[in-house]
């Protein structure tokens, strides 16, 4: 008697009690037991955060490390979003603060599209 794999490969000889009777496999755990087990961080092993791809201590420090860059950028009047340095007062540099401008404007823009579709 052969397994079921070994009856769809071309290649294995077919006899008719083996189409008859084949071997059924047990299922193997797969992508559908993966969905119950929690999501691991992306840094380290720990479970991330519901709907993250990190755990909770990882994006504390990421948020610590940014806060540090952005301070220290400020100090040596460096913009916070590139390498450029700063023309204008505040953190961020003409260029950066036009471009955030546009793209707040982008969003508000589509959020308030949204948001009278709703109604």
């Amino acid at each position: 008697m052969l397994r079921i794999k070994d009856l769809l490969n071309p290649f294995t000889k077919v006899r008719i009690r083996d189409i008859l009777n084949p071997i059924e496999e047990p299922e193997r755990p797969g992508p559908s037991n993966q969905e119950d087990r929690p999501k691991k961080c992306s840094n380290c092993s720990r479970p991330a955060v519901k709907d993250k791809s990190k755990c909770e201590a990882c994006r504390a420090g990421i948020t610590r490390n940014s806060h540090k860059i952005r301070e220290i950028r400020k100090q040596e009047g460096i913009c916070t979003r590139c390498p450029e340095r700063l023309d204008r007062i505040g953190t961020m540099c003409r260029k950066c603060n036009e471009s955030n401008k546009e793209r707040m404007r982008v969003y508000r823009s589509k959020r308030g599209s949204q948001a009278s579709g709703r109604g």
